[in-house]
């Protein structure tokens, strides 16, 4: 066979098959890059994925084809200098056709560079070559228009309503519940709904989001939305009374805004979701205003270190102990429990909580027979969207007990 081969080495061979010539195609004369209709389809994906994305969001093109017309329709993402390139042509080319427009546009602007790559691609090599960081997700570099105050002077502010529909893929005692997103201007978005899957500690939960409706706020439920969401994030982040109390003693909290978006609680009203009022409103607790509404349930009171109140006002409410500073959620009373019963100590030793608290903390519990306050800790706010930098932490979940007391 070598032989063979040797004998015919000097025969010239044929010219090779030049697929180009079979269809339309695009070439770059500076650099003698080359793009076809079939893979300019490739291309404009590639050129997509290079665009700024995050853990939620994917840039990708989307194609929309009409038959009877004969028309396709390319959307690029916003990102992309080039939104839109509508084409005609065969049905069976259209998609081609218009992914091969789009990226002669893109290399026309500049987009993509004489050798037919997208630029973001040479810039993140040079950085590298140069020692610099390429783009930090620690560092946004907008906010979304949709959720910036407008500044509107109308007495009744209008915001577009969106349901946060959220069901967890894991077991625990404590369920989620649904969350309302308003917004001073409507989200664009391609479909009616949009899922997205979160990764927590325990599993996973699937977030649902869709347009409900528009609402019409007046100036004083604003701000007191405004305040609600406020101190909901300041016991989030720092879990002690401290910075909390000091919002709530400022009455000109949540009247100025420069970025205007509302988190607020959902619930039902049959089948139809509603803001929770109620749960808002609780931001405006006080010890004078609270028995105004109270009707007679039997359910005992209970002398906390601000006042009377009855145990079932107590429940599903945040709680401060000033021996420590911290804010704790409260499930209900410890019926057993109150200052005479005994507690075992690390070393074996045993005294009353009475003993106790006066011994560690200089605190005299005054009634001795009141129950104790089941409470547990604030979960701790983690941050998920960070990609490959995300800190697994296995959270405790401990009962606290609390009492009245005095300084």
């Amino acid at each position: 066979m070598r032989k063979e081969s040797l004998c015919h080495a000097s025969d010239p061979c044929s010219p090779l098959s030049n697929d180009l010539c079979d269809e339309e195609f695009y070439h770059v004369a500076s650099t003698g890059a080359f793009m076809t209709l079939s893979s300019s389809v490739g291309l404009i994906y590639f050129y997509c994925s290079r665009l700024p994305a995050d853990g939620y969001f994917k840039p990708t093109p989307r194609c929309i084809i009409d038959k009877q017309m004969g028309v396709c329709t390319l959307h690029l993402p916003k990102s992309s200098p080039i939104r839109t390139v509508c084409v005609k042509g065969n049905f069976k080319s259209l998609k081609q056709k218009a992914c091969f427009e789009a990226c002669k546009q893109l290399h026309q602007i500049g987009a993509l560079t004489d050798n037919l790559v997208p630029d973001i691609v040479v810039e993140e090599n040079d950085a590298e070559e140069i020692g610099k960081e390429s783009y930090n997700d620690d560092q946004p570099i907008f906010f979304p228009p949709e959720l910036v105050n407008q500044d509107s002077q109308e007495s009744m502010t209008k915001y577009y309503c969106y349901l946060m529909e959220l069901k967890q893929n894991f077991g625990y005692e404590f369920p989620v519940h649904n969350i309302i997103l308003l917004a001073r201007s409507q989200l664009e978005m391609e479909a009616k709904s949009v899922g997205i899957e979160l990764e927590v500690d325990r599993g996973t939960l699937t977030v649902n989001l869709k347009y409900i409706g528009l609402i019409r706020l007046s100036s004083d439920q604003v701000i007191l939305c405004r305040r609600f969401q406020i101190a909901l994030f300041r016991v989030l982040m720092d879990h002690k009374a401290e910075k909390l109390t000091e919002l709530l003693s400022d009455l000109t909290s949540g009247n100025n805004s420069e970025i205007d978006y509302l988190l607020l609680p959902s619930n039902y009203m049959g089948q139809n979701p509603v803001i929770d009022w109620l749960s808002i409103s609780s931001i405006l607790f006080s010890y004078e205003k609270v028995w105004k509404n109270h009707v007679n349930c039997n359910a005992g009171m209970i002398q906390t270190k601000s006042g009377l109140v009855c145990t079932c006002m107590i429940k599903n409410s945040l709680v401060s102990t000033p021996h420590n500073g911290r804010t704790y959620i409260i499930d209900g009373l410890l019926n057993n429990i109150n200052a005479n019963s005994l507690l075992t100590l690390s070393d074996g030793g045993v005294m009353t909580y009475k003993e106790y608290y006066e011994q560690r903390h200089g605190i005299h519990l005054c009634f001795s027979r009141v129950s104790f306050l089941a409470g547990r800790h604030i979960f701790p706010v983690q941050n998920h969207i960070q990609r490959c930098k995300k800190q697994k932490e296995k959270g405790m979940f401990v009962s606290y007990h609390f009492s009245s007391f005095r300084d």
